[in-house]
């Protein structure tokens, strides 16, 4: 999990539309031109609205418990090994993207950055099979004394 890359992430913020361009199936040769919505004004006020940091935190607590249960069912082992393998996640996450912090004492910024890459993380782990299958059994091993 050393060996895992977390490179700057490319964020997109917003997209506008200007119009849309349609050509019907019936007609061959038309073309139509079609408005850009209409933002709603609960649109533009989610898109300001400010997150909190305690936001940020449990945001980043559920993604990583979902991306952890995703990664145990797929590997077949279940659903008792869900917390430890979220406290190895949020170990890894600690380590690799929150500069050594819990996410309680993380930055904001170190939040969001984890937050943006939980693609990759969830990519990262799953481009090595077994890898989750391992860290489960090669712990119970250890807590038998092998």
């Amino acid at each position: 999990m050393n060996e895992f890359e977390y490179g700057a992430e490319v964020e997109i913020t917003k997209v506008t539309i200007d119009s849309v361009e349609g050509k019907r199936l019936a007609q061959e040769s038309f073309t139509e031109i079609i408005d850009a919505p209409k933002s709603t004004s609960k649109q533009a006020a989610v898109s300001q609205r400010e997150i909190t940091k305690e936001e940020l935190i449990e945001t980043l607590k559920h993604t990583i418990r979902d991306i952890s249960n995703n990664l145990i069912a797929e590997e077949g082992i279940g659903s008792h090994e869900l917390g430890y393998i979220y406290n190895v996640l949020m170990n890894h996450i600690r380590v690799k993207l929150l500069d050594g912090k819990s996410a309680g004492l993380a930055s904001e910024t170190s939040l969001i950055h984890a937050l943006n890459h939980r693609g990759t993380i969830t990519h990262n782990f799953k481009s090595r099979p077994g890898l989750i299958a391992s860290i489960v059994k090669y712990r119970k091993e250890i807590q038998n004394g092998r």
